[in-house]
This record gives C-alpha cells, sequence and structure tokens, in this order.
C-alpha cells in the first residue's frame, strides 16, 4: 500500500506549509483555515474514540494481537480526555503533548505486533500542523527559548 503524502521530501512539506504561513495574512480565507485547522485531527481523534466505545467485532479482532482488546472502553476514555485538554486554549499544550504520546504508544504497539504504523503517524502529522497554525510560538519557544531570540 503507497501513502503518497509521506513521500513528500522536507522541502515540499516546507512550501506547502509557507504558502499557508505567506497566503494567511493576506486572505481572509486562509486565515480561517489556519485558525481552525486544529479542530480537523480533533473531530477525526473524537471519532476514533467513538468507534473504540462501540467495540465492533473488526476493531477488536485488529487490536487482539496486542492484547488490548478489552481495554477498548478506557483507551476511548483516554483519547477523548487527551482531546478535550487539546481543544481547550487554556490546556492546548498539555493536550498536544498527551495526544503525541497516545500516538507514539499506538506506533509501538502497531510496530510490535507486525500491524501498520502509518495511521497513527499521520494522525500525530496531522496534530503537529494543527499546532503550528494554532500556535506556532509554541515552537519556537521549545528551540530558542523565546520568539525574539
Amino acid at each position: 500500500m503507497s501513502y503518497l503524502i509521506l513521500e513528500l521530501n522536507i522541502w515540499e512539506w516546507n512550501a506547502i506549509l509557507n504558502l499557508f504561513v505567506i497566503l494567511a495574512p493576506k486572505n481572509p480565507f486562509m486565515k480561517k483555515i489556519k485558525e481552525y485547522f486544529y479542530l480537523l485531527p480533533a473531530l477525526m481523534f473524537i471519532i476514533t474514540a467513538v468507534v473504540k466505545f462501540t467495540t465492533p467485532s473488526a476493531e477488536i479482532a485488529k487490536s487482539a494481537p496486542a492484547g488490548m482488546a478489552e481495554k477498548m472502553f478506557y483507551l476511548g476514555v483516554l483519547q477523548l480526555l487527551c482531546t478535550a485538554l487539546f481543544i481547550i486554549p487554556r490546556t492546548m499544550n498539555l493536550g498536544f503533548f498527551l495526544i503525541c504520546s497516545y500516538l507514539g504508544g499506538a506506533m509501538a504497539v502497531n510496530m510490535t505486533t507486525g500491524q501498520d504504523a502509518v495511521p497513527p503517524a499521520i494522525f500525530l502529522a496531522l496534530f503537529w500542523v494543527a499546532m503550528y497554525f494554532k500556535k506556532s510560538e509554541f515552537f519556537y519557544s521549545a528551540i530558542s527559548g523565546s520568539k525574539n531570540n
């Protein structure tokens, strides 16, 4: 299975992100996309949590090798909690760290059980882009201590 989105090199990704950065201040539509993009991965994450609550047989069979079939409800609650923290502006940083940790664990479990680790990686990339669009100063402070340095 080929994932075309992952075959872009770093310069192509940089050009795509710069398109939003350059056009956003000038175009009100792009400004709104940049402002509300964080809701897209959050909504997708909420949908996957609801799937874990309903636990269809396909989802149970998919997670059975990892021994997590009986813990789907608790994983769904954890996902909803992390997403709620990510959506609330005051706790967005904490929610972002928790979601990154959750998805990193999902990738590790998928890789150790021989499953595809790309879907959690795509979710993780969407959350990183959303965080960059919503709070780009978060990345400046993590790298240099402040935006002015």
